[in-house]
């Protein structure tokens, strides 16, 4: 009589790449798997690194993508060979910056005598102050730079327009 002794090697779950930050709302990226054994069985998500709880995904690709986050989320692949328990890869994390805001700005006058003389304040914005821009046209163009100094101080003899320039992280710029 014979006997089988089968020895199944230890599984492995493998590093995900493709994690980083993207601005909340409309983004999209993919995730990548490498250096795994075994198979994908499921992918997993959580707004947690701990996933407590974790969602599963319904993927057994080494790939996933993820699109429109809102906020920041953790992603791990599970990974299995039939025989031994399952195990999970390392953790992708998909920062979220929120995105920018301009805020607002307050401090503007009409004037009739030939100087205008006052301060713009920014507030309620999300993100950085980059700058104040100056034109004397609504379009903007041209346009003078001027530092983020806040209150700004102006004097002016004739009409003008100001807008301040906010970015939040990874985000684009507004204004």
């Amino acid at each position: 009589s014979t006997a089988t002794i089968q020895v199944n090697s230890s599984v492995s779950g493998g590093t995900l790449s493709g994690g980083g930050t993207v601005c909340g709302g409309t983004n999209n990226g993919t995730l990548t798997l490498v250096g795994n054994s075994g198979q994908v069985i499921r992918w997993e998500m959580s707004a947690n690194a701990t996933f407590t709880p974790p969602m599963p995904i319904a993927n057994t690709l080494t790939n996933l993508t993820y699109s429109n986050l809102t906020t920041t989320t953790y992603y791990r692949a599970v990974v299995g060979d039939g025989n031994c328990p399952t195990v999970f890869s390392t953790v992708a994390e998909v920062m979220v910056d929120a995105p920018s805001s301009a805020g607002t700005v307050t401090g503007a006058s009409s004037s009739c005598i030939t100087t205008a003389n006052g301060g713009l304040t920014l507030s309620g914005q999300t993100g950085t102050f980059l700058r104040w821009e100056r034109s004397t046209n609504s379009s903007f163009s041209p346009l003078t730079t001027l530092s983020p100094v806040n209150p700004l101080s102006y004097s002016e003899t004739s009409t003008a327009f100001y807008r301040a320039v906010v970015q939040n992280g990874v985000c684009n710029a507004v204004n």
